[in-house]
């Protein structure tokens, strides 16, 4: 048994650390699970079985200020890619609603013009989908939702359902701190945590 988890471990090795699925260490782990099946069984029928599931993978990420400051960010599990050369455009804070949810409602956005902007959304209260979907209804070409509570934090996912949609990053609230810092003046409210 060791031997079989050390090929394993091998195979993520030569596959930069990876044998999730959609990977191409994933490729290189079914094949030497089915070579293995097929070397020690007499009476099995091996085959492999093709299906259609969603898979998503970042493969690069950043978020750069004016200053030219890259600010450590998250993507979102299914997430839509940006084009090849990102997005660029300015940061729009979206006022901070703690009762309702920050960017839940299509009232919250009655008003403002998102278009070629990139809104900053408190996360909370509802999915980041549904921020998501009414930020791209108000015209934006990408979001950014900043975390809710001070301290690490964990990645959100969008749900495959969600992969037509627009690319949605993640903040830590430090981080959107940094962010906003240079905003001349930033309202006290969007530090809120």
């Amino acid at each position: 048994m060791r031997k079989r988890l050390n090929k394993l471990y091998s195979i993520a090795q030569e596959n930069g650390g990876n044998r999730a699925f959609g990977t191409p260490g994933f490729k290189a782990s079914r094949d030497y699970v089915v070579s293995q099946l097929r070397k020690y069984s007499l009476t099995l029928d091996i085959s492999v079985q093709s299906f259609t599931a969603p898979y998503e993978e970042t493969r690069e990420i950043s978020l750069t200020t004016e200053a030219g400051e890259v600010v450590p960010i998250l993507t979102m599990l299914y997430n839509h890619a940006t084009p090849a050369e990102g997005v660029t455009g300015p940061l729009l804070p979206i006022p901070v609603d703690d009762v309702n949810g920050t960017g839940c409602l299509a009232e919250q956005w009655e008003g403002i013009d998102a278009t070629g902007k990139i809104p900053l959304i408190k996360r909370g209260a509802c999915a980041g989908a549904d921020k998501l979907k009414l930020a791209k209804a108000a015209g934006a070409q990408a979001a950014v939702i900043y975390h809710n509570l001070p301290g690490e934090y964990g990645s959100l996912t969008l749900s495959p359902e969600n992969v037509s949609h627009q690319s949605l990053r993640l903040l830590s609230l430090k981080q959107m701190l940094i962010v906003v810092s240079g905003w001349p003046p930033c309202p006290q409210r969007y530090h809120t945590p």
